[in-house]
């Protein structure tokens, strides 16, 4: 088993343009999602969620894995950094977090 890890590289700036298009792609989307997750969580699978993000992602980036709380999901853009899209009750928007 090849346990080897792609070196993470520096965000570049390059890559923070290709975040933000996505993030304002995405932003009416994520906020309506994350309204009717706040009213359905009870019933829904979170990750029923994945598949209606996925289909809008630019090539080149990987949705990892969706949250709940803050409503989001990480994704992968072939740096070897993970990052953070969110949805909160004040805030919207994106972070690096590996």
């Amino acid at each position: 088993m090849d346990t080897a890890r792609k070196p993470v590289e520096k965000t570049t700036a390059e890559d923070i343009a290709r975040i933000d298009a996505m993030v304002d792609k995405l932003d009416g989307k994520m906020i309506n999602l994350a309204g009717r997750w706040m009213d359905e969580h009870e019933y829904e699978d979170i990750n029923d969620y994945k598949a209606v993000i996925v289909g809008d992602l630019p090539e080149g980036f990987t949705l990892t894995k969706m949250t709940k709380r803050p409503f989001g999901f990480y994704f992968e853009i072939g740096n070897g950094a993970t990052y953070h899209y969110f949805v909160g009750a004040r805030t919207l928007g994106w972070k690096r977090v590996k």
